[in-house]
Formats: C-alpha cells, structure tokens, sequence
C-alpha cells in the first residue's frame, strides 16, 4: 500500500468515527500498521520537510482516532456493551483491565462486615439517617455500609470480627 493511500484510509477511519456514536471495527493490528514508520515512504530522506510534515500529521491523527475510540470504549463498558469484532489488540486490553477494575471495585463494595455488639444498646440512627438496632450484648450482625460500620466501632457499639 502506499503512503497516501494509507494516509487516506487513516483519516477515512477517522472521519467515519467521528460521525457515529458507535465503536467502530477495526483490525487487531490497526495501530500497528498505521505508526509513521510503516506509512513512510522510503523515497523521502529523514530531513525531508514533507516526510517531516507527514509524519506529524499521521501522530495527530492517530492520536485523535485513539482519543474518540477511548471515550467509545469507556461509554461502552459504562452500558455493559459488547465490543465489535475484530478490535485493535490496544483497545480490547484496555477495555478488559477496565471492565476487571470496575468488577473488582463492585465486589469490594458489596463485602458484608460482621460486627459483634458489645453493648446492650437501644435503637440509634447513624449518622446516614438509617435505624439501627436494638442491638444486644454479644450479638452478631452483617453490615456493609461503611459508614455505618465506623460509626458503631468509633461509638464502641461493636467491634469487627
């Protein structure tokens, strides 16, 4: 292929990208191919202003392309969305160490702490507004709102378990 044909198709992909909402396909070695070093024609010297000037115009677009594509992305895993296929290699790691973040994240938050009671203690409201209790001494309860959790264990309500 040579250089403007693939400096067309670059800004052809970039062009239809940005016209839609949706993540477009792009081949697992996009990014690869496209890197100023493999657009390059060979004919051109390294001080060539016009290779200079190509080379320049390939990053932005390619960092522009990137740019667009990563918002995609994060919208995508925002809505549980599935990728298209094929997917640059880049992205589709990407999307992937987000989406094992983010699930990380949500089992983390949903962890149940176990609190014994060590007071005999009536009905209070936390600081949320939230009843809790009667509690009696020695008792076990789950709670998982931290909030909640720090203010029985700094109240000396309860401690963990």
């Amino acid at each position: 292929m040579t250089e403007n044909n693939d400096l067309e198709d670059l800004f052809a992909k970039l062009s239809e990208e940005k016209k839609t909402r949706e993540l477009l396909s792009l081949p697992e070695n996009f990014y690869i191919k496209k890197t100023p070093k493999t657009i390059k024609n060979e004919e051109f010297q390294e001080n060539d202003i016009k290779n200079e000037n190509t080379t320049k115009n390939i990053i932005k677009m390619i960092e522009n392309l990137k740019k667009i594509r990563i918002q995609k992305l994060l919208i995508y895993l925002a809505y549980e969305r599935r990728l298209p296929t094929p997917m640059p290699m880049e992205e589709e790691s990407l999307y992937k160490h987000i989406k094992n973040i983010l699930n990380e994240n949500i089992q983390n938050n949903n962890k149940n702490t176990k609190i014994k009671i060590i007071n005999d203690i009536p009905e209070i409201i936390s600081p949320d507004g939230k009843r809790l209790g009667p509690f009696s001494k020695g008792k076990i309860i789950t709670l998982e709102n931290e909030n909640d959790i720090e203010f029985i264990i700094k109240n000396k309500i309860g401690e963990t378990l």
